[in-house]
């Protein structure tokens, strides 16, 4: 039923085609996203929590170090440089912040 003739076989399959890629260039990884940055660079950016996103639970604190938006709901405190609540956003809980923003509700 089986051979050795197998090996003969497999030796006439096409070869898979080279891997997509620039010569001399290695492929690395990385626990962050590529141009990603931490630090001061990072802190000209602003965080966003989604009109998809409902965040509840008991003493949450959110903190931001820079400008926080808040399109979805959030049912604890809102920390920030800057904190904007959107029409369809809102805050159950303590907004803190130099510059606030309120277009949706705050309880």
């Amino acid at each position: 039923m089986f051979s050795s003739d197998t090996n003969k076989v497999q030796s006439n399959l096409p070869k898979p085609p080279a891997a997509p890629g620039r010569p001399g260039v290695k492929a690395t990884t990385s626990a962050r996203p590529e141009g990603s940055q931490v630090g001061p660079a990072a802190a000209a950016g602003f965080s966003v929590i989604g009109n998809d996103l409902t965040i509840l639970g008991e003493k949450i604190t959110i903190i931001s170090q820079n400008k926080i938006q808040v399109d979805g709901h959030v049912h604890g405190d809102v920390h920030g440089k800057q904190v904007v609540i959107s029409k369809d956003g809102s805050v159950t809980g303590k907004i803190c912040a130099e510059k606030i923003d309120v277009r949706g509700g705050v309880t």
